[in-house]
This record gives structure tokens, sequence and C-alpha cells, in this order.
């Protein structure tokens, strides 16, 4: 999976960790990491956000390092309701919001003007 997200193959790595799932291997949160960074550098932000929620049903508590990859891709897209959405979903799940979360949501909101 790391070696198809180092790739920009996200589709491969997307695909890999269907795979490691249906052979009943359980993705560790590095994994989740990983495969969450591909989706956000490719732009595939809702997939992104369904491997969070799928960790989440899985036991996983999402790191802020996740959390904050979503954030800071739905920022640079202007998509401040979005960033704004899962810096309150991060504080709802016990994370603590850092400088990078933080940041990314003003940027977000300063860019539409939305003060």
């Amino acid at each position: 999976i790391s070696a198809c997200a180092e790739a920009r193959q996200w589709k491969d790595a997307l695909r890999q960790f269907k795979v490691m799932q249906y052979q009943g291997l359980k993705p560790d949160i590095v994994t989740y990491n990983v495969i969450i960074n591909a989706l956000v550098q490719a732009k595939q932000w809702s997939v992104a956000e369904w491997v969070l929620n799928s960790a989440q049903d899985r036991g996983f508590v999402p790191d802020v390092i996740a959390v904050n990859a979503i954030i800071s891709a739905r920022a640079e897209a202007q998509h401040w309701k979005e960033a704004l959405r899962l810096l309150k979903v991060m504080q709802h799940q016990g994370l603590k919001p850092d400088v990078v979360a933080l940041s990314a949501s003003i940027k977000a909101c300063a860019k539409a003007q939305k003060w």
C-alpha cells in the first residue's frame, strides 16, 4: 500500500487496502494514515473520509495526522464547510485540534471570506 501511495497510484493502494481486509488482515492506524494521505494527494477527499469512517467503524480512533490531512486538503480546495465540519468531528472524538488543523480551518474560511 505504501509503495502504491508513494507512486501516486491511489487506485491500486485502495484496491490493496480492500484486498487486505477481504483476506482477514486488519489494518492498523499507520495503514489507515498511508491510504488517507494517498487519497488526499489524489484529491479523492470523499473517499479519504470514507476510509476515515471505516477506521472508526472498526474501532479505531483516528489520530490527528489522518484528520489533519483531510482538513488541510479541504482547506486547499476552499471547501471551508467541510473543513469546519471535520474540525468539529475531531473535537467530538476527543482529539485535540493542533496548530495544523486550526490553521487549515482558518485558511479555508479566509479564502472563502467567511470570517
